[in-house]
């Protein structure tokens, strides 16, 4: 119909079109032809309207042949469609299409509300589609003992408001059996599908390490055996050392096995108050540093060290409860022991002469020092020859308080481990 009908009807369209646009109605929502091929006008308010039939005009070729049909002929005309882009388009029956130009009426698209709801009836999902367009489905909510299906109406062509509900079956039922490695039965349980079943206590071997289960059971779909499975225990070394790093000894543990300290360390002035780090389920090569707490008293000198390799290094420091306003006093170098330097803590001057290091302590105020306080830091080279223990001998010659009267003190810590 390429003929004076379609011309016909783009001129009654198009007159159609000014004339809503100059009274203000509703502009035209789409077109289609009906049953009787009368070409029907759609409006945004959702009212329509009968432009007339199309009377196809038939093709000189459907003429000449008596077996021709409406149907075989080009010309038939099939659909009238509004495009998105406002022009009419002629589908005729023999598949092919003509563009017979711009409507030119502003056409606002339909808008339709589609709704998703649960099993119990909740709205889950409230949505705004354009005709024509598809709407998204959320997630279907899980439900107990039960599997979702599909959502009862489709919607991937809206073309009127939609309220979806899902639809669910029972969903069956599988046995998960966890077992050891030897094959005992540790545990029996039945599982909805698509549930996941719920692993005994990891199970344990004197000499082994659980290190996982043979399968995945988060998800189960099927009647499931699951397995333990093992590796060997690895065998670690605890190292013990006391607080100047001085080794103790060395155990060897099972992993998650617990070590056993090979002494209880001693400090003079000191009570032993633990290692450092725990020593149970051990899962790694450790080192542990003995830990003390000091002992109450007055004025305490207490010469601490540690060893780094070849070089001794000797903190003097008074602690405990502080009294004192100056000190002088002196430490005589054990055999095997080379001096190297000092450094000097607030209010201490440090010397070294033929095998003796001299200090001499005084208060910046000449008031009493009250908080623990470092007077020197020593460093020492350990020659070859150096025993296992020495000895550095501290001599106090004079220790006093801010009234030059002579006060109590105690010096410990002077028998040193050197190995």
């Amino acid at each position: 119909m390429k003929k004076q009908a379609i011309v016909s009807l783009i001129l009654i369209l198009s007159m159609l079109v000014l004339l809503l646009s100059s009274c203000g109605e509703p502009g035209i929502q789409g077109t289609y032809l009906d049953a009787n091929n009368h070409v029907i006008v759609e409006y945004t308010d959702g009212t329509t309207e009968d432009l007339g039939e199309i009377k196809a005009k038939p093709s000189e070729e459907s003429k000449e042949s008596e077996t021709s049909t409406p149907a075989d002929d080009p010309f038939t005309v099939a659909r009238v469609d509004l495009t998105d882009d406002l022009h009419i388009v002629i589908t005729y029956s023999n598949g092919t299409t003509e563009d017979l130009g711009y409507v030119g009426v502003n056409v606002s698209p339909k808008v339709y509300k589609v709704v998703f709801l649960d099993i119990d009836g909740n709205t889950i999902s409230e949505q705004q589609v354009t005709k024509g367009n598809a709407a998204t489905a959320p997630d279907a909510p899980v439900v107990a003992d039960k599997t979702f299906v599909e959502w009862d109406k489709k919607f991937d062509n809206v073309k009127s408001d939609l309220t979806i509900s899902p639809i669910y079956k029972d969903a069956e039922s599988y046995t998960v059996i966890f077992k050891d490695a030897d094959g005992t039965e540790l545990k029996r349980e039945t599982v909805v599908a698509g549930h996941a079943a719920t692993a005994p206590k990891n199970p344990t071997k004197t000499d082994k390490v659980f290190t996982k289960w043979d399968v995945a059971f988060n998800n189960v779909q099927s009647d499931l055996v699951v397995t333990a499975v093992y590796r060997d225990k690895n065998t670690y070394t605890v190292t013990f050392k006391d607080y100047n790093g001085v080794a103790l000894g060395t155990v060897s543990v099972k992993e998650g096995e617990t070590a056993k300290a090979p002494v209880t360390p001693t400090r003079e002035g000191y009570t032993f108050k633990n290692w450092s780090s725990e020593l149970t389920n051990i899962k790694s090569n450790l080192t542990v540093t003995a830990k003390y707490t000091m002992n109450s008293g007055t004025n305490i000198i207490d010469v601490s060290t540690s060893v780094d390799g070849k070089t001794l290094t000797v903190v003097v420091a008074v602690k405990g409860t502080v009294k004192f306003c100056g000190m002088e006093g002196s430490f005589a170098v054990p055999s095997g022991l080379t001096y190297v330097s000092a450094t000097d803590g607030d209010g201490t001057v440090t010397n070294y002469s033929a095998g003796t290091i001299y200090f001499m302590f005084s208060s910046s105020n000449g008031q009493n020092v009250t908080k623990e306080t470092t007077l020197t830091t020593l460093k020492f080279n350990i020659g070859s020859s150096a025993p296992e223990t020495v000895k550095l001998t501290t001599t106090i010659s004079d220790i006093y308080d801010q009234k030059y009267d002579t006060v109590s003190y105690k010096v410990i810590g002077q028998s040193i481990k050197l190995k």
